[in-house]
């Protein structure tokens, strides 16, 4: 079973009696309802189905994916029902603790980060010698040599002629 978020906006001109059928219809795909939250009339940023006004609900529960894929498309269905953000909650990480080292504790971390650095060593000067040894085998037509740019005389560009 997966946790879910779901906001609902309800057309203001809806009856109270139609608002509380349609949140009933809505409640029977939850397995387990966790917290419902019922904001009431907001106005709206701007317009949507030339409603300036709607009824905010909030929920979260718990369901099974098929039981999240019917409620869906039963919303999607409902003409009440202006907009809605359906989302599945992913379960929160454990952070570890916080813990001060000790000076021994220390004294090993440093020792294993000097073992990984002798243990790069190598793998750096073979990485170096093979892009050194690509250098050297590049064409001579590769190589372009650099012509002399014409020096500035005044407010003239004259090539200087020897």
């Amino acid at each position: 079973m997966n946790k879910y978020q779901l906001t609902i906006l309800i057309n203001e001109k809806v009856s109270e009696a139609d608002r509380k059928e349609t949140f009933d219809a809505v409640k029977k795909s939850f397995s387990n309802l966790i917290k419902e939250d019922l904001w009431g009339v907001r106005s709206l940023a701007y317009d949507i189905k030339h409603a300036n006004k709607a009824f905010y609900a909030y929920f979260e529960f718990e369901a099974e994916p098929e039981a999240v894929i019917t409620l869906d498309k039963n919303i999607r269905l409902n003409e009440d029902i202006i907009r809605y953000l359906l989302i599945r909650v992913e379960n929160k990480k454990i952070r570890k603790t916080f813990k001060k080292e000790t000076p021994a504790e220390k004294k090993e971390a440093e020792k294993v980060e000097s073992k990984a650095e002798v243990s790069k060593a190598p793998a750096e000067a073979v990485e170096k010698a093979e892009a050194e040894a690509e250098v050297n085998e590049a064409p001579a037509e590769a190589v372009k040599e650099k012509k002399p740019k014409a020096m500035k005389v005044g407010k003239v560009n004259k090539p200087i002629n020897k």
